[in-house]
């Protein structure tokens, strides 16, 4: 079996799996009674843990089953302890008890349950975490060599969401949470802004700021045009109004959605979310408000537009509205929002009047991210449906989303030919970008029942990069 998955993984992504075992030759030491016995998962976080923290390590790794990694500074695996998982033990207690409905594993507010449900997420989630707490002052009583670490958890697993640490100094073992030391940036992060402070920024998806400036900045440059641009003419408000925009109304809107959404799985722009920090919310919210206030330094146009879409976030995240969850409105809502008014913000950042022909580019933007939008839900699909949401995707169907996509990309560029003749330039140079497109849609579409959660998302990022293309080649065009 190992063999076959790992041929279809190599012909599917042209990427040779590594397959390891207790036999491979690792800079590592299996310290225990039967080494061929140890699981992959298992040697990989003795790996990661001797690469990344080189003292003594135990490492929680939470999945079907929960697993105490414990390796020592010099990369030694002494062995370890295996619980059942979080999602194991509570399917085996539906299963084995009578009347106990499913439900899903958020964070309990209180211990004490007041609703079946409620009583079930304490007992799975607060039981686990005391296990592990459990578990690991154990561990650190029988650590090897007369050394005993101090207690210690930085960077706090999934299900403790009371997030208690202890600190202090000395030799001590860590309980690493993965959402913390997925990469570098994010050890950096959370150096510089301990505890829950680089959750927050987190939160806010950095990793979409790039996309949302460029297409902020793209109004901006069809005001000025790309010599105006590069001469610097009304740069400071341009420069105010990116930030604004971007940061506090994008970024706190996405924050709020992480808040009510409480997605188990990668969400849009954040890979391995980290666990809500507690005032999440209010963060969002100051944010949200704050942009408002800043935004008086703008002119009229772009006060306007900035109100529209602070409303327009309040309505589509928060209960008991939540927009987002109705099938069709969290799609109008987006077109209009991020299609058009985005790059509207950045011309009226400018002052300058908006005339017909560059009007109906911005307009153009609104049928494009109609068709983007459903993209953006399609690897969500199994998560909206288990949470209740009614998305666009879940109501169209993965087919229908992809066709809508593609007939919504079609009148786009439709819109943008008629821009073209309006302002009477050439048009030619947009087939460069709807080429792309069709090239990143049409395969999607004929492979869509094939494809996993993984490779819809992927698809998704290709949809991006044909959507930055159109940018660039948009300027070119209608930037005079």
């Amino acid at each position: 079996m190992t063999q076959g998955l790992c041929e279809a993984v190599e012909r599917a992504t042209t990427v040779r799996p590594v397959v390891v075992d207790g036999r491979s030759r690792l800079p590592i030491t299996l310290d225990v009674e039967e080494p061929l016995q140890v699981g992959a998962d298992r040697i990989l976080n003795t790996l990661a843990a001797a690469q990344l923290f080189r003292r003594d390590t135990i490492v929680v790794d939470f999945g079907t089953a929960t697993t105490f990694d414990c390796i020592t500074a010099d990369g030694h695996f002494l062995g370890g302890v295996i619980m059942p998982g979080i999602r194991t033990a509570s399917d085996a207690l539906i299963r084995g008890t009578a009347k106990l409905p499913a439900t899903d594993l958020t964070p309990p507010a209180r211990t004490i349950g007041r609703r079946t449900d409620d009583a079930i997420r304490s007992g799975v989630l607060l039981g686990t975490a005391d296990a592990v707490d459990g578990i690991v002052r154990r561990i650190k009583a029988e650590w090897p060599n007369g050394t005993t670490p101090a207690r210690d958890r930085i960077g706090p697993s999934r299900p403790d969401p009371h997030r208690s640490a202890d600190r202090r100094h000395g030799p001590r073992a860590e309980v690493v949470a993965d959402t913390r030391a997925l990469n570098p940036w994010r050890k950096w992060g959370y150096r510089l802004l301990p505890g829950d402070l680089f959750s927050y920024v987190l939160h806010l998806r950095p990793a979409e700021w790039p996309i949302m400036a460029a297409h902020t900045a793209l109004g901006y440059v069809l005001a000025v045009g790309l010599k105006g641009a590069g001469s610097g003419e009304r740069f400071l408000p341009a420069l105010l109004a990116l930030v604004v925009w971007v940061i506090l109304l994008n970024g706190g809107t996405l924050a709020i959605n992480s808040v009510f959404d409480k997605d188990e799985g990668d969400i849009g722009y954040l890979i391995a979310p980290p666990p809500l920090p507690s005032h999440l919310l209010a963060f969002s919210l100051v944010l949200l408000a704050g942009g408002q206030v800043l935004a008086l330094l703008l002119p009229p146009a772009f006060r306007f537009a900035y109100a529209i879409c602070f409303v327009l976030s309040i309505l589509y995240s928060v209960p008991p509205f939540r927009f987002k969850a109705v099938a069709g409105v969290d799609w109008l809502i987006n077109m209009w929002g991020f299609g058009t008014l985005t790059p509207f913000a950045g011309w009226a950042a400018t002052g300058h009047p908006l005339d017909p022909g560059h009007a109906v580019v911005l307009l153009a933007f609104c049928p494009l991210f109609a068709g983007l939008y459903p993209l953006t839900q399609l690897y969500q699909l199994e998560e909206d449906r288990r949470r209740g949401d009614r998305t666009l995707a879940l109501l169209l169907g993965l087919r229908a989303s992809l066709g809508v996509a593609i007939g919504s990309t079609l009148l786009a560029f439709a819109l943008f030919g008629w821009a073209a003749a309006v302002l009477g330039v050439r048009a030619w140079p947009l087939l460069v970008p709807l080429a792309a497109w069709l090239a990143v849609l049409v395969p999607w579409y004929q492979r869509r029942e094939a494809l996993s959660a993984a490779a819809h998302q992927r698809g998704m990022y290709r949809a991006l990069a044909a959507w930055g293309l159109t940018d660039l080649t948009v300027l070119l065009v209608f930037a005079r």
